[in-house]
């Protein structure tokens, strides 16, 4: 499979610490907004099978002032569309802003728009693969999920949640 993800906002790399003082200068809502849109233009590319921590930009805990609701929707929406896989990242439970990628509500999104989901950990130690993955099944089940998908020669591979 091939997975696309934003870490980059005209040329700032947003969720590298040593880029982090960057937010303290910028508006909030414009970066979700732009942000957004780059996950749009990934999606429109059609070269990718899944969207990588489809909210990253969440990293350092800024929030937008505007409803989350507003920048991800229509991008779900695409991506049910063209039967893209949201990836659900663990990491994010080891970042600032200590919440898995993409939070609850977007889960939530992504089951009742029929947006499938995959999980992962974004391991880059050998000790961090797998890491949390029961935690997130057990939080799809919550939600109503009752699959998640891998892939095999880039075709989609449906597995049970027990």
């Amino acid at each position: 499979y091939v997975m696309g993800s934003v870490h980059e906002i005209e040329g700032w790399m947003f969720d590298h610490p040593d880029y982090s003082h960057g937010f303290e200068h910028r508006d909030v809502d414009e970066l979700y907004e732009k942000y957004f849109s780059l996950v749009d233009n990934l999606i429109e590319s059609g070269i990718y099978d899944v969207i990588g921590h489809l909210d990253l930009i969440k990293i350092y805990g800024h929030r937008p002032t505007k409803r989350i609701e507003d920048f991800v929707v229509p991008v779900l929406e695409k991506a049910a569309r063209r039967n893209m896989v949201v990836e659900i990242n663990t990491s994010g439970l080891y970042k600032p802003v200590k919440e898995i990628y993409p939070d609850m509500s977007i889960l939530k999104l992504c089951k009742s728009l029929g947006v499938k989901v995959t999980v992962g950990s974004d391991a880059h130690l050998p000790e961090h693969v797998g890491r949390d993955i029961f935690r997130v099944l057990e939080l799809l089940k919550e939600i109503g999920f009752r699959e998640i998908v891998s892939f095999e020669n880039r075709k989609s591979v449906y597995h049970p949640i027990d």
